[in-house]
């Protein structure tokens, strides 16, 4: 009990901060370099490789060397996690 509430406090405090949840919805259809999402966030690598450690950490994403090159995809984990989140917004919204 007390690791999965560590465990959910820990995803949720990655999910908690701005730039971390952009780079998860960059990572929706496919996978992305690390340099990519720097370019695309207009953020230096050491920020993003600190915001990648944190979403990995959680198991919400999962970076894979390929050559010199480092891939992240986002996992199942975090897709489940942020469909949920949407279609909570969408509820909430209809009922305003």
């Amino acid at each position: 009990m007390i690791d999965r509430k560590r465990n959910l406090i820990k995803t949720l405090k990655a999910l908690g901060q701005e730039t971390r949840f952009e780079i998860l919805e960059l990572l929706d259809n496919l996978p992305l370099r690390v340099g990519e999402i720097s370019e695309s966030l207009n953020l230096n690598l050491t920020t993003i490789s600190q915001h990648l450690n944190i979403l990995e950490n959680s198991d919400l994403i999962l970076r894979v060397q390929e050559g010199r090159e480092k891939f992240c995809f986002r996992t199942s984990k975090a897709t489940r996690i942020l469909r949920f989140l949407e279609e909570n917004a969408k509820r909430s919204q209809e009922k305003e």
